[in-house]
């Protein structure tokens, strides 16, 4: 199976996960808040280089935040997001999905939030490139973070932090 379609497997999986955390935790069945609970821990997986050291410290931030991690060393990031149809000015280091939705980045989990909260109709998010001050980054926040939605219209803010 190609990197492509096991992740299109994966993406798969985890949309149909949340949707029967949805339905169950709505049908009304007394264990709303447990179930809900479930669902807002929200489990990630980040695909990442063996060797990427700002991929760790972005894995453990989300993990402070909550997140349940899993992390899948790649051989190439940028084939596998080209394969994904990530475009090369929404490229970063390693990318995650989480709920049917890419996170290609160090996105600040602020964003992931709001994309889980509002479940737009959009393939996900990026902050492009690996920004100072970024979760997982080292040096100072030089301004705010633009995450964009990712499509093949061109660049679209999703988000400033």
């Amino acid at each position: 199976m190609s990197k492509l379609a096991y992740l299109a497997v994966i993406i798969a999986l985890t949309a149909g996960l949340a949707a029967g955390y949805w339905y169950f935790g709505n049908s009304g069945n007394g264990n709303e808040k447990n179930i809900k609970s479930v669902a807002f821990d929200r489990a990630v997986t980040v695909y990442k280089g063996k060797y990427c050291g700002c991929c760790n410290l972005y894995t453990e931030y989300l993990r402070s935040r909550g997140y349940k991690v899993d992390v899948v060393e790649v051989q190439n990031i940028i084939e596998m997001q080209r394969e994904l149809g990530i475009p090369s000015e929404m490229a970063s280091c390693h990318t995650s999905v989480t709920n049917g939705y890419i996170v290609v980045g160090h996105v600040p989990v602020e964003a992931i939030d709001e994309l889980l909260k509002n479940k737009p109709h959009i393939k996900g998010i990026s902050l492009p490139g690996m920004p100072s001050g970024s979760p997982g980054m080292p040096g100072e926040k030089k301004g705010p973070f633009v995450i964009y939605i990712l499509s093949d219209s061109g660049r679209k803010v999703f988000i400033k932090l």
